[in-house]
């Protein structure tokens, strides 16, 4: 029995070279995950500096932080979270700020004037409302 030699081992235990399509194809994909990383960044970098063009995030926003966040949150604003910034479109802001406006406060009564007939009435009688605790029944 004869024991192969250093060369018949080294030949028999090569890998096959892939075709040259898998090589190209993976090749590109390689290039395409370094390009794709590379974007992501650039837009990150975009988002963090803050000069997306068109968008607000919450510290910018004229909602004030925490309605800004709870808007979009709750998806009465349309938005999204990249890290720890919500933002959203400018047009969208400003189309929620309208829905949301309010019309004049109604006039103040003075200080002393009942709110309504029935508090009128309980003022003229010299009852008081009685405070409602979690204790009662």
């Amino acid at each position: 029995m004869s024991t192969p030699n250093r060369s018949q081992e080294q030949s028999d235990s090569r890998v096959p070279e892939a075709p040259p399509a898998i090589a190209a194809a993976s090749e590109a994909l390689g290039l395409l995950e370094v390009l794709a990383e590379a974007i992501a960044a650039r837009v990150v970098d975009k988002l963090r500096a803050g000069d997306l063009a068109g968008y607000v995030d919450q510290s910018a926003s004229p909602l004030g932080r925490r309605r800004h966040i709870n808007a979009i949150r709750s998806g009465a604003l349309p938005g999204l979270r990249v890290g720890r910034r919500y933002l959203a479109r400018q047009a969208d802001v400003d189309a929620f700020v309208r829905r949301a406006r309010r019309g004049p406060p109604p006039p103040r009564q003075p200080a002393g004037a009942p709110r309504d007939p029935v508090a009128q009435l309980a003022a003229d009688l010299g009852l008081r409302r009685a405070g409602g605790g979690a204790g009662r029944a």
